[in-house]
């Protein structure tokens, strides 16, 4: 309230405070005072609000931070590494490809054997080159 109520002062200094014109400037002149603290109000409720989603986007990043338990089919492995035909490392550059890439990984266990050895032949081909 500090700077409006100066001019307010000043205004009287002026006309002796008996102006009829003066009037609704000071009138205004409270009602943005007025203004300024309701403001200050709001702000503080902004500011708590904005510190609890502060709190939350913390608390999304440590979530996503923290290490992660992705759950793999649990035959992924034995499906690989026993396919016939294979090194043990080219099976194993296979499994980390599927480990990775979920969604293949699951097709994968769900094919025939002919099947898993047509995608093993070409991922590895593609992987490892000639």
């Amino acid at each position: 309230m500090g700077d409006h109520i100066n001019l307010i002062d000043e205004a009287n200094l002026l006309d002796g405070g008996n102006s009829h014109v003066l009037k609704p400037v000071r009138a205004r002149m409270m009602a943005l005072g007025r203004e300024r603290e309701e403001k200050r109000k709001v702000g503080q409720d902004e500011l708590d609000i904005m510190n609890g989603m502060v709190k939350a986007v913390e608390n999304v990043g440590a979530a996503l931070k923290a290490p992660q338990h992705n759950e793999v089919h649990k035959d992924l492995y034995g499906c690989v590494m026993n396919c016939p035909g294979y090194s043990q490392e080219a099976l194993m550059v296979a499994l980390v490809y599927l480990l990775r890439n979920k969604a293949e990984g699951l097709c994968f266990v769900q094919m025939s054997e002919a099947h898993m050895i047509l995608w093993l032949r070409g991922h590895l081909s593609n992987s490892m080159g000639p």
